[in-house]
C-alpha cells in the first residue's frame, strides 16, 4: 500500500466517539481563524512581534520560545489524531468532491458525514496524515530534516496521475479547524498565528517539491532528432517488508495446516491456524502504524493469503467430514464467480486500449470491488466456522447443533452476498488511468 501522505495516504475509541460528534463537520459552521485586533484575547502566551526574538533559522520562521509552544501544544493533537485526522478528511471531502479520485475508501460521495466519520478506512489513513504531522514538527527544531521530509512526500505526491501541486493548498482550512475543535480553549490567538506560519511553511514545502518533481519528468525534446523521450523516475513498491514477510509466512504453512489437517493432527493445525490469524492482524497493525512498511504489492497479497488459508481449510475440513461439502462448494464457487465477474466487470468498463499489461496493472483501476456488510459478515462467519470445526475434534463436539447452525447461517451469507456482487451492487466504477 501506498505510503502515508496528505492526499493518498490513536485514541481510545471512546474519546474519538465523542471528539469527532461534538460538532458537526460543517464548513458553514467553522469559525474564522483571522488574527485579532489589537485588544481581543490573545491569552498569557502572546508576546509583541516587535520585542519577540528572531528565528535563528530564516527557513522556520519562528523563535525558540514559539517552538516550545507549537511543540507543547501540539501534544494535544497528537494524543487524538485519529479523530483529528477524520475531521480533517470529511470536511475536506465535503468541501472538495473532486478530491475522492484519489482515495480508495469504503465510504463514497454520497455517503452521509456520520457514515464517513465511521469510515475505517478514513479514520486511519486520517490518523496516518496527523503522525506525518507530528513527525514534522517534532522536528521543528531539525530544520534539514523537517524539510527533507516534507520534500519527500511533495516527491511522492508527484507521480501520482493528474495530481496537481496547489492541492495541498486545499487541505489548509479543513486542517485549522479540525486543529481548533480538537484543541477548543487551547487554541489561543496567539497560537493561531504560530500554527498559520507553521502550516504555510509545510503546504509551501510540499507544493514546490511537488511541482520541481513533476518538472523534472516532463517530456524533454532532443532537437536534433524531434524524439521525445521522458525523465522519470520509475515506480518502484516496496516489496521486503515485514507485513509482505508475514503474508508470505501464512501462504507458504498453508499447504502444511491442511496436510495436517486431512491426517487428523488436530491440535497442532489448531495451534497454527490460531498463529495465522494473530499474523493476519499484525501485518495490518504494522503497515497503519509504520507508513513505510505500506506496499502495494502489501494490499493484494494479504487478501490472496487470507483467502488461499480459508479455501484449504475448508477443502480439508470437508475431506475429514467435519464441514458438509455442499457448503464447501458453494463458499468456492461465490470466490470462483466473484474473481471470474470482477474480470469481466473490469474488462467492460475499461478504456481503450486494452492490453494485457493495462488489465493487470492495479494502478489502471477500471472497477473496485467495495466489500458489503453481508460480505464481511460472511467472512465472521467462515472463519468462525473453520476455527470450530477445527476444535470440534479436539473437544469432542463434533456433532454439537451449534456447528450445524453455524453452517446454515455461513450457507446464507455465502449466497445473499454472492448475488450482491453478481448484481453489481458492490462494485464502482473509478476513474480511469490514462496509462
Amino acid at each position: 500500500m501506498p505510503a502515508s501522505s496528505l492526499f493518498c495516504c490513536c485514541g481510545d475509541k471512546k474519546a474519538t466517539s465523542n471528539a469527532i460528534t461534538d460538532e458537526p463537520v460543517n464548513s458553514g459552521l467553522r469559525k474564522n481563524h483571522t488574527k485579532p485586533e489589537n485588544g481581543t484575547k490573545a491569552g498569557k502566551e502572546t508576546a509583541n512581534p516587535e520585542s519577540s526574538p528572531k528565528p535563528d533559522d530564516p527557513r522556520i520562521p519562528l523563535n525558540e520560545r514559539q517552538k516550545f509552544l507549537l511543540i507543547k501544544n501540539w501534544k494535544g493533537i497528537s494524543r487524538r489524531a485519529k479523530e483529528t485526522g477524520a475531521n480533517l478528511f470529511v470536511t475536506l471531502l465535503s468541501e472538495h468532491e473532486e478530491l475522492w479520485q484519489y482515495f480508495h475508501f469504503d465510504s463514497s460521495k454520497e455517503s452521509n458525514k456520520w457514515d464517513m466519520l465511521n469510515d475505517e478506512k478514513i479514520q486511519n489513513h486520517g490518523e496516518a496524515v496527523m503522525k506525518l504531522l507530528d513527525t514534522v514538527i517534532c522536528k521543528v527544531n531539525e530544520p534539514d530534516e523537517m524539510i527533507r521530509l516534507l520534500t519527500d512526500q511533495g516527491k511522492q505526491h508527484a507521480i501520482k496521475k493528474n495530481f496537481k501541486p496547489e492541492l495541498f493548498k486545499v487541505v489548509e482550512d479543513p486542517l485549522f479547524y479540525s486543529i481548533k475543535l480538537i484543541l477548543d480553549e487551547r487554541y489561543t490567538d496567539n497560537m493561531d498565528n504560530i500554527y498559520r506560519v507553521i502550516m504555510t511553511l509545510v503546504l509551501d514545502t510540499l507544493v514546490e517539491s511537488c511541482r520541481a518533481e513533476q518538472e523534472r519528468q516532463l517530456p524533454i525534446i532532443d532537437k536534433e532528432t524531434m524524439a521525445t523521450t521522458r525523465i522519470a523516475k520509475p515506480f518502484k513498491d516496496r516489496i521486503y517488508t515485514i507485513p509482505n514477510g508475514l503474508c508470505m509466512a501464512r501462504i507458504a504453512l498453508t499447504p502444511y495446516v491442511g496436510y495436517l489437517v486431512v491426517t487428523e493432527a488436530y491440535t497442532p493445525a489448531c495451534i497454527i491456524f490460531t498463529m495465522a490469524g494473530f499474523t493476519d492482524w499484525l501485518d495490518g497493525f504494522i503497515a497503519r502504524k509504520w507508513p513505510s512498511q505500506r506496499s502495494l504489492f502489501g494490499s493484494i497479497i494479504d487478501p490472496v493469503a487470507d483467502k488461499f488459508l480459508v479455501s484449504v481449510l475448508f477443502v480439508t475440513l470437508t475431506y475429514s467430514a467435519l464441514i458438509p461439502w455442499p457448503l464447501t462448494a458453494l463458499v468456492l464457487l461465490r470466490d470462483v464467480s466473484l474473481i471470474t465477474g470482477g474480470f469481466v466487470k473490469r474488462y467492460q468498463l475499461m478504456k481503450p486500449p486494452i492490453t494485457l499489461q493495462r488489465f493487470f496493472d492495479p494502478s489502471v483501476d477500471a472497477v473496485r470491488v467495495l466489500p458489503t456488510l453481508m460480505s464481511k459478515i460472511n467472512t465472521t462467519l467462515q472463519l468462525s466456522l473453520v476455527a470450530f470445526s477445527l476444535l470440534a475434534p479436539v473437544f469432542d463436539f463434533v456433532d454439537h447443533p451449534a456447528l450445524t447452525l453455524l453452517c446454515a447461517a455461513t450457507a446464507y451469507t455465502t449466497i445473499h452476498s454472492g448475488f450482491q456482487y453478481v448484481g453489481g451492487n458492490a462494485m464502482r466504477r473509478v476513474k480511469a488511468s490514462n496509462k
